[in-house]
């Protein structure tokens, strides 16, 4: 996630009820989706095998998000 995609005013965010509980900003509800998928797995009892990483600077960008995860994808 782009630590900087945190624009509660951007027009392409979803204002849906659920969307608005999750929080106003992408970052801030990628935030809630990952910590309710731990509590989910925890509710399960099954292994949590998801990953945070957290792209210093970038905001709503493909281009910069795909460069921050360069290394995930077999790149440098």
């Amino acid at each position: 996630m782009g630590d900087a995609d945190s624009n509660p005013k951007s027009s392409s965010l979803q204002r849906t009820e659920e969307a608005m509980q999750q929080g106003p900003p992408r970052f801030a509800c990628g935030s809630s989706f990952y910590e309710g998928g731990k509590r989910q797995a925890k509710k399960l009892k099954v292994k949590f095998g998801w990953t945070l990483r957290i792209a210093p600077g970038v905001s709503h960008s493909n281009g910069n998000m795909a460069a921050a995860s360069g290394d995930l994808m077999g790149g440098k």
